[in-house]
């Protein structure tokens, strides 16, 4: 197996978020419990950020352990519109989901942004919230401010390919969608092995 790379699993998850959510940009934040931030660890065309674990929408989600979901940024007053400032990109809505293993302990803050045409809704937060429990079931087994790593996790890839196929399953059978949604969204979910092969 190649080496395990967390950054590479979690821009697989992001990606996969995005496409199901059919949305533009998707974070994920880790918590740095140390000096309590949250640390934009991978993200859709943004950098190296950290924010006090407190500021915004994300650090309200990291605080209450809540699913956020914010039809209109600009319109909400928890909206740190700094990163928007400093990055140029324009924050339409968004999904904000706590990520929490180890009896709610919080380790980090899954966030979507800018659904196409139009606003999240109920059935996007189903989505996004199984969507967020991969990155979950990766989590507790990784040091996470070491990066890559080498050795046997590749059975961590296959169970978090397995996971992301029963959450699928569930989500389509919840929804009443058809066979075809799937098996088009377990094609774009096995994109997560890509990075050991």
């Amino acid at each position: 197996a190649a080496p395990f790379d967390l950054d590479t699993m979690l821009n697989e998850v992001v990606d996969v978020s995005r496409n199901i959510l059919d949305a533009d940009r998707g974070t994920v934040f880790l918590y740095d419990e140390t000096a309590d931030e949250l640390v934009v660890r991978v993200a859709t065309e943004l950098g190296h950020i950290r924010i006090p674990s407190d500021m915004g929408i994300v650090g309200e989600s990291a605080q209450t352990h809540k699913l956020i979901n914010v039809p209109d940024c600009y319109a909400d007053p928890r909206f740190n519109r700094a990163i928007d400032k400093e990055t140029g990109y324009r924050s339409r809505c968004m999904l904000t989901i706590p990520l929490l293993v180890f009896e709610d302990s919080l380790v980090g803050v899954l966030q979507i942004l800018n659904k196409n045409g139009g606003t999240f809704d109920e059935q996007d937060e189903f989505i996004a919230t199984a969507l967020a429990a991969q990155i979950q079931a990766a989590l507790p087994n990784i040091d996470l401010m070491l990066g890559p790593m080498s050795g046997g996790l590749s059975g961590m890839y296959l169970a978090l390919d397995d996971l992301g196929k029963r959450v699928l399953q569930l989500i389509a059978e919840s929804l009443g969608l058809e066979r075809s949604w799937f098996d088009r969204n377990v094609s774009q979910g096995n994109s997560i092995l890509r990075a050991i092969h």
